[in-house]
């Protein structure tokens, strides 16, 4: 690594440390209380379970634990921190 490409490097690794607390961390520096907090310490879980699946292979309408299509892995990957999706991506978009 070069001593021009290190600082770039670090910059965007601060970037993404900022991104992370923003989308993780500032619910719970929020004073409208626990809600939020919930929601983001779930979504964090659901993100973790969802990471724990990476080469999982691919198949339509599978909904795991060992092969998913894309909406299938968010629907296990949520059920399994105790929250309820919709089966479909267009039905988990819309909740």
């Amino acid at each position: 690594m070069t001593a021009h490409t290190r600082p770039r490097l670090l910059s965007r690794t601060g970037a993404a440390s900022v991104l992370t607390l923003a989308a993780f961390g500032a619910t719970n520096l929020l004073p409208s209380g626990a809600y939020e907090a919930e929601a983001a310490s779930a979504s964090a879980k659901a993100l973790r379970v969802a990471a724990s699946k990476k080469g999982s292979p691919y198949r339509y309408g599978a909904a795991g634990p060992y092969r998913f299509d894309c909406s299938g892995l968010t629907l296990y990957s949520f059920k399994r921190v105790g929250k309820r999706l919709p089966r479909t991506a267009a039905g988990q978009y819309n909740r």
